[in-house]
């Protein structure tokens, strides 16, 4: 071949070459521009509805991909986006990256704007609009359509790119069922019931006689449900629209037994009213929002907002069982779907046929299974402020009143509590000689391998038993165990009633690991109990009694339970129960989330005066002269014309003052209070005028403190005295404060006036109190003209008020739900589009004003109940439902609740029972402005969007009137653009109709406070009796936040976590963070602390809406942002020279309680931290960059590498290890025998509390290091108190908790912390209380009082085991924080209950009621001596030590830890006795200790299984040492104390 050829070939070959690759582009150019696949992305959007929208496709040239928001960023590879705006939460980085995006022609649209920022569309009017009217129409065929629609005309594809038809409109249905002949098809629709049972007997799916039952809702996949619930035998009637069936009376003919929402939002307040009228139980199952082996693996189960949309909004209608049921699938194009898992919806359809059943079973064939709380050994039974032996009496009784079988029921309450202690308690493990006692006479429910494994394999999984097995060994274990194999379970039963103490949840041989710190798994006695309840008696319900046991606190996920959770697993498909303190809302959800309970609310203790004043009357009388004196010389010197403030005293007013001063001085002295506050006792150098204010102070507090009368007993009505001191401490403060807070702003009195408390006191709380007892005793309604001479006010100034407060308090954060229950599309939201360009559909306006015009929920303590506003005539409407709804169950009323026409305080409850009524929803309602808007449409259900056809057979539904999809979305859209304008009101303004509102809503309740207080008891007691028979039991709010939420006997439930802090909220903790500042200033020389330690607790989040976290975002100089829904989703950054001093750092401990409720709150609250540390425009120095700095230092000094030192030097929020709810410690601080050094209790905080809870992504690391890195430069600690229940010295958790965290913040500085409580108690007077201060004010009202001591005298063995607590815990305050407790306390402590100075006869009441709490006094005093904590005279001690031995002799060792398992101080007792004494004492403890038959096979306490250690490395060796021989008493340590928890 010649050259040419060749080249000429090779021209071709380059040419051909050039020619393909030129074919191959335009090829490939043709096929992206006009052939190929159109790719759609998702962003944000429900599997719901992007698995609606993915079965529409039927073009396999169109693709649809779900992006997750966190991904919104890489977007860039699709032809149209289409982002969910709805609650859509992205960085300014991404919002910007899509906005660039979107500017260079990628088509973006964003649906359900919400937040203005996020209102991102680069499509033309046109193009928009018509993606707007797909998908508020929705169905298949729109959907089908929409996606047509975007491959021709977006994505400009020539090839399978069909014209798409025009959207539909058309009206939803009635009621939707899967066609049984063709599953796969869209769902038939259905205009009338008839209609619907006709389809049903066709397909053989209507059984005449079985229990009918509603679904309904939008985040579920309804119809797995409805398949599984009819092959359990119900007739399912599967609602569009639940308000409308029962609105439109559709609901009549049905007569459900139940009713299901898979909710996201409040069904309202109709719904409520019908529940309630018709006495029928409704659930909201729960779809998890994630793959199911993600969940599983999920250590929170669910969080943020659809925790609050799916769980929290429906308890607001009183929904019951938050039961994980739905979870997401991957189809085989990778989209999500959501289906139900099988095992988890047959069991939750099990458990609504137990429920049920209830209903039809005869009285006297129900199983009842009661479970309660008893301590070891003689240990009183306790639940929070209840008297639990007459309580569980009184409710046996009423048992056997409505039938069933109660057979062998002792004579008497006396009678049953012997029982109980002699057949019906627990022992510690020390205790092995008691024991085998025990099983030979106790007559305990003996179980056999073969049982017990056959419930195993029927109700847990196995590699969770295993577990069990791995940390206790094989069945039955050494804990009251026989020989031959079996376990015996302490139980009494009468007939078909069995009661039985609650089994410790852990058991093991280390109380610094066991308690709180580790994963521990329940041991064979506690799995035994509930299944055999479950399997071998086959309970028809299950009561745990009082607050509250350890189910709930067992270990694993937080909410949302999978079939790994113990909880889960042990209520199994049993009806669970709950008797709940209505003062502890914040555990009672937690509850209800973790343990399915169905929360019955009972009363605290009644309040009381504490009857001191005549106690301070001299001191008063001194104090008062001396300010007159003070006062004399200033209005001298305003007559002078000048200022009156720091007046100058001439020679003769100096040695007045000085002497009325030392007079003041002395009496203060004498009665030891200045020991409470600090002061020096130099009797010869006078007090400042700031010290005389405080005592002034803290004399009046003692005055007017609220006391606890004695423990409440259920179904027995308080006293009338009772009645009317308890009516007195709840509506006295509100009246009096907010009449202060008017004349402040009407300026008639100086804005520092309550400086002078005894003045306060004289000129507005006494006259406020004077008002209350007029109104006791008046019937009538309270008019405007009172309302106005009470607040000293015009009636046009009571009517701009209540304008403004209705405005204020109209609620945003239901609105979502509202979308989602009346327009939404199905699992998703409505396409309501945003502030689109000029002349698209929708134009959502952002909020007038920015954050400050969108108004959060109403605040805590103001009146909400009064429907339209708060002067408005209440009452009519609701009163029909509340007192009719209730007549078949409420059998045996009070005379009151019977005649009074108030009933039961329904005209302040709306329909529901709500505290705020029809109108005033705050939480999570719908708006009254989109109701009124929504009023005005046809009530159409669940829109065709959702993949609802128009019709059964598809054609167009003429009868319902429901209005087409689109028309409702037009109408949804209005109304949210109405509700956005909200009017500006200036601080004064908000202020004044607050306190108005206050002063009305308290003048109008006093009446009704009387008449709810005598209903509440046998209201309990009805409610449990409709719950027993299937029923509903009426949904309640906080008592504290609002006192309408009585009468109790309701279903109790919690706030909107998302809109916390609310703005009343946000205004009160920065006043409170201010006072922290000042207080600090004031005690340490005008410096400013560096970091505040705050303790987080879930009932003070809920009762002031998020005070404390308010304070701490202050603290750190940044401010919550409200989207349009009032939710807070971010923060602004507040500019140094605005907050004017430095930014303070923050620690913050918080409980697993609050943990659990409000992970979202903590979340933002470390990106506050992250914010302030990298504030870069300070004036000042910068305390959180700081900090920072000096935390990764040290973190690398203790040998952690930089990189992970430096990831955790901003981490500010710790808490339990391994997800538990405590620190432990109390455990730790008991077991005193077994530490010498608090170091060693230190070490084990910081262990024990080491675990981080600020990012979802490192939820629950833990590092003991960080922990104790993020302490460093703590140099105050304050602690939330929120209710009049508790104090320092009563309960137990604030010297956990806050003293825990005192000694662990001393130990890591070196230097004593401040430590203040955050005194939430009076809404209207928030303040900061020095600790010592606050301990002094109790231990004078309570524990030495003698009015107190009378009234406690009274009840029975639960008020002797809290006296006997006040001690233990002063204890704890001794081992915590010593500066606290003064050996003068220890004293009084002795002769207040030894030497009973006050001649009540302290030791014949404890010896009546309760030896063992007298011996647990004794010996905890002892104790303290032995320590050489008390510096006890040698008498004191010896005294002691007789009475003890006494004791023990008379009445056998109690059985509890100090005095059975405390060795070295029962050497020390037999040491200060006599030998023969010591001798008979030495041979009690022996014999409880030790089994003298050679018989014994229980648990001995050196043969206790062992529990994984998680003890950091950082604890000295010698602690290992020291912790490996403890001993657990209380028949070993459970996760959750007994005790009353309020966090």
């Amino acid at each position: 071949m010649s050259k040419f050829q060749s080249f000429l070939q090779s021209r071709r070959l380059w040419i051909g070459f050039v020619g393909f690759l030129l074919l191959v582009f335009v090829a490939s150019f043709a096929w992206r521009t006009w052939l190929g696949t159109t790719r759609i992305a998702l962003v944000n959007f429900q599997p719901l509805t992007s698995g609606h929208i993915a079965k529409a496709n039927d073009n396999v040239l169109i693709s649809l991909e779900d992006v997750d928001a966190e991904n919104i960023e890489n977007i860039g590879k699709y032809d149209l986006v289409l982002i969910n705006a709805m609650g859509l939460k992205i960085t300014e980085a991404q919002r910007a990256e899509v906005k660039k995006l979107a500017e260079k022609g990628l088509p973006v649209m964003a649906l359900s704007v919400t937040n203005p920022a996020n209102d991102i569309c680069s499509l033309d009017t046109a193009t928009a609009a018509r993606i707007v009217a797909y998908m508020d129409n929705g169905g298949r065929e729109n959907y089908r359509n929409l996606l047509r629609y975007v491959r021709k005309h977006i994505d400009k594809k020539i090839l399978l790119a069909p014209e798409a038809e025009a959207p539909r409109e058309h009206p939803s249905s009635l009621l939707y069922h899967l066609d049984p002949k063709n599953p796969d098809a869209e769902e038939l629709g259905f205009n009338s019931v008839h209609e619907y049972e006709a389809f049903l007997q066709k397909n053989g799916l209507f059984k005449k006689d079985a229990p009918r039952i509603i679904v309904t809702g939008i985040m579920g996949q309804p119809f797995e449900l409805v398949a599984e619930l009819e092959r359990q035998n119900f007739v399912v009637y599967h609602v569009d629209d639940a308000q409308e069936f029962i609105a439109g009376a559709h609901i009549d003919s049905v007569s459900p037994s139940a009713m299901i929402n898979m909710a996201h939002g409040r069904l309202g307040d109709d719904v409520v009213a019908y529940l309630l009228r018709q006495n029928i139980p409704f659930f909201a199952p729960i779809n998890v929002q994630s793959e199911r082996d993600k969940w599983e693996n999920s250590k929170q189960g669910l969080s943020g907002g659809y925790l609050s949309q799916t769980v929290g909004m429906p308890e607001l209608d009183g929904a019951l069982l938050p039961y994980a049921v739905f979870a997401h699938e991957r189809d085989k194009e990778g989209l999500l779907q959501v289906h139900a898992m099988p095992d988890r919806v047959k069991d939750f359809a099990t458990t609504i046929r137990h429920y049920v059943a209830l209903k039809s079973k005869k009285n006297a064939d129900k199983r009842i299974a009661v479970v309660y709380y008893k301590g070891p050994g003689q240990s009183a039974l306790v639940a929070q402020g209840m008297e639990v032996v007459p309580s569980l009496y009184n409710f046996l009784v009423r048992l056997r009143r409505e039938g069933y079988n109660v057979s062998g029921l002792p004579a008497s309450a006396a009678e049953l509590g012997r029982l109980i202690q002699a057949r019906g308690g627990l022992l510690g493990t020390y205790d092995v000689g008691k024991m085998q006692d025990f099983l030979r006479k106790g007559k305990p429910e003996m179980v056999t391998r073969s049982q017990f494994e056959s419930w195993v394999k029927e109700s847990l999984p196995a590699e969770d038993y295993k577990a069990v097995e791995k940390a206790y060994g094989a069945f039955p274990g050494k804990y009251l165990s026989t020989e031959d194999g079996r376990l015996g379970i302490p139980r009494l039963r009468f007939g078909n009633v069995v009661i039985m103490p609650q089994p410790a949840a852990a058991m093991g041989n280390d109380e610094f690991k066991i308690a709180h710190g580790v994963d521990a798994v329940p041991p064979h006695l506690y799995l035994a109990s509930y299944l055999w309840a479950q399997h071998g008696f086959k309970a028809d319900a299950l009561i745990h009694f009082g607050t509250h046991g350890s189910l709930e606190f067992t270990p694993r996920k937080q909410v949302a339970l999978s079939t790994h959770d113990w909880a889960d697993r042990l209520v199994g498909t049993m009806p669970h129960f709950y008797l709940y303190s209505i003062a502890n809302v914040g555990e009672a959800i937690i509850a209800k989330r973790r343990s399915y309970g169905a929360i019955q609310s009972y009363l605290t203790a009644p309040f009381m005066e504490s009857n001191l004043r005549s106690t301070y009357r001299d001191l008063d009388k001194a104090i008062q002269h001396y300010n007159a004196l003070l006062w004399a010389a200033a209005s001298t010197q305003q007559a002078a014309g000048k200022s009156a403030k720091a007046p100058t005293l001439n020679a003769r007013q100096q040695e007045e003052l000085k002497k009325a001063s030392l007079a003041v001085k002395a009496l203060t002295i004498q009665m030891g209070i200045h020991r409470s506050l600090g002061l020096d006792s130099v009797r010869i150098r006078p007090y400042s005028e700031a010290d005389i204010e405080r005592i002034e102070h803290f004399a009046e507090e003692l005055s007017n403190e609220k006391i606890n009368g004695r423990p409440y007993v259920l179904g027995e009505v308080y006293t009338p005295a009772h009645i009317e001191s308890s009516v007195y401490a709840m509506a006295t403060d509100p009246i009096a404060y907010s009449q202060l807070a008017i004349d402040k702003l009407q300026h008639r009195v100086p804005a520092d006036f309550e400086r002078r408390a005894a003045l306060f006191t004289q000129k507005y709380l006494v006259p406020a109190r004077q008002l209350v007892g007029r109104l006791l005793h008046q019937e009538g309604m309270v008019s405007d003209e009172l309302v106005c001479q009470v607040a000293r006010i015009t009636p046009q100034q009571l009517n701009e008020a209540r304008e403004v407060y209705a405005a204020l308090t109209q609620p945003h954060g239901g609105m979502m739900a509202a979308m989602m229950a009346k327009g939404g599309q199905k699992g998703g939201m409505p396409a309501m589009k945003g502030k689109m360009p000029a002349g698209h559909p929708g134009g959502m306006p952002a909020a007038k004003g920015g954050a400050s015009a969108m108004k959060g929920q109403m605040p805590a303590g103001h009146p909400g109940a009064m429907k339209g506003h708060p002067g408005q005539k209440m009452g009519a409407a609701a009163k029909t439902v509340a007192d009719s709804s209730v007549k078949s169950a409420d059998k045996g009323k009070t005379p009151a609740s019977a005649a009074h026409p108030h009933g039961a305080m329904a005209q302040n409850q709306g329909a529901s029972g709500h505290p705020h009524g029809a109108s005033g929803m705050s939480h999570g309602q719908m708006p009254p402005a989109m109701a009124a808007a929504m009023a005005q449409q046809a009530k159409g259900g669940k829109p065709a969007a959702m993949g609802h056809p128009t019709t059964a057979k598809g054609q167009p539904n003429v009868t319902k009137g429901g209005g087409s999809r689109s028309e409702k979305m037009a109408k949804m859209r209005a109304a949210m653009a109405a509700m956005m304008k909200q009017p500006e009101y200036s601080k004064e303004q908000k202020a004044m109709a607050y306190a108005v509102a206050e002063v009305e809503r308290t003048l109008r309740n006093v009446q009704n406070y009387r008449y709810a207080l005598l209903q509440s008891p046998e209201k309990e007691l009805n409610t449990l009796m409709r719950s027993l028979s299937g029923g509903y039991t009426a949904p309640s709010g906080d008592p504290i936040a609002n006192p309408n939420s009585l009468p109790t006997g309701r279903n109790l439930y919690s706030i909107n976590a998302e809109s916390t802090p609310t703005e009343s909220a946000w205004e009160k903790g920065k006043q409170l963070a201010r006072n922290t500042i000042e207080e600090y200033r004031r005690r340490h020389h005008d410096s400013i602390p560096r970091k505040v330690s705050y303790t987080f607790w879930s009932s003070e989040f809920i009762e002031t809406e998020g005070a404390t976290l308010a304070q701490a975002f202050y603290m750190l100089g940044v401010e919550p942002l409200r989207d349009a829904f009032g939710r807070v989703n971010d923060l602004r950054l507040i500019p140094s020279k605005e907050l004017g001093r430095p930014r303070i750092d923050v620690v913050v401990q918080t409980s697993g309680q609050l943990r659990d409720l409000a992970a979202s709150r903590l979340f933002l609250l470390q990106k506050a931290v992250e914010m302030a540390a990298e504030a870069k425009d300070d004036k000042f120095e910068n305390q959180v960059a700081s900090g920072v700095v000096e935390s990764e230092r040290l973190l690398i000094e203790k040998g952690i590498s930089p990189k992970e030192a430096r990831a955790w030097a901003a981490r500010r929020i710790f808490g339990g290890v391994n997800g538990n709810y405590g620190t432990g410690i109390q455990e730790v601080a008991m077991a005193s025998d077994k530490w010498t050094d608090r170091k060693q209790i230190a070490e084990a905080y910081l262990n024990n509390m080491g675990a981080f809870y600020g990012d979802q992504k490192q939820w629950e690391d833990h590092q003991s290091k960080a922990f104790e890195a993020a302490l460093t430069r703590t140099d105050v600690v304050i602690q939330p108190r929120q209710n009049n229940t508790w104090g320092a010295l009563s309960l137990d958790h604030v010297f956990e908790f806050m003293g825990g965290m005192n000694l662990t913040v001393r130990q890591v500085t070196g230097k004593e912390p401040d430590a203040y409580l955050a005194d939430y108690r009076n809404h209207n007077h928030m303040r900061m209380q020095e600790v010592k201060e606050a301990i002094g004010v109790e231990s004078r009202t309570s524990m030495f009082n003698p009015t107190y001591l009378k009234e406690q005298m009274k009840g029975g063995e639960g008020a002797a085991a809290g006296l006997e607590e006040m001690v233990q815990n002063t204890f704890g305050w001794e081992v915590m924080k010593p500066e606290a407790i003064d050996n003068e306390m220890w004293d009084e402590i002795f002769d207040t209950y030894v030497k009973d100075k006050n001649n009540l006869g302290m030791r014949e009441y404890f010896e009546r009621v309760s030896p063992a709490a007298l011996q647990g006094i004794s010996a905890i005093m002892l104790e303290s001596a032995r320590k050489g904590m008390w510096k006890a005279s040698p008498d004191k001690v010896k005294a002691l030590a007789k009475l003890h031995t006494e004791l023990v002799a008379k009445y056998d060792a109690a059985g509890t830890e100090f005095v059975n398992d405390n060795q070295k101080l029962q050497q020390f007792i037999a040491s200060k006795v006599s030998s023969a004494e010591a001798q008979a004492y030495k041979d009690r403890i022996d014999a409880a200790r030790n089994d003298k038959s050679g018989k014994g096979t229980v648990l001995k306490a050196e043969d206790a299984a062992p529990t994984s250690q998680l003890t950091s490395k950082g604890i000295a060796s010698g602690v290992i040492v020291v912790v490996a021989i403890v001993a657990l008493a209380a028949g070993a340590i459970v996760l959750v104390r007994r005790r009353r928890n309020k966090q």
